[in-house]
């Protein structure tokens, strides 16, 4: 089921965005844990900033809003969890 979300994610990505942009998203990790995330109910945690729907920037919020996935920012999920650091 992972396997099929990455291709869903993989062909969203290719129809949406310019070659070169699809091509170093893919290239990483971020398209497993996008797909890890909506198979298993998870969230993405991120410090990118979702941009505009017009924006030809690929951030990870916009493509994890496209799948319906839940992301929080990395300072977000630090509250979250109490870290303190001093």
């Amino acid at each position: 089921l992972v396997q099929t979300t990455v291709r869903e994610i993989a062909d969203y990505v290719q129809e949406n965005y310019l070659p070169n942009q699809a091509a170093a998203f893919l290239d990483g990790a971020d398209p497993w844990i996008i797909a890890h995330a909506k198979v298993d109910g998870g969230r993405v945690v991120t410090y990118e900033i979702r941009v505009p729907s017009n924006s030809t920037k690929l951030k990870i919020p916009n493509v994890c809003e496209a799948f319906e996935v839940t992301y929080i920012r990395g300072v977000q999920m630090l509250r979250e969890i109490g870290a303190s650091f001093s």
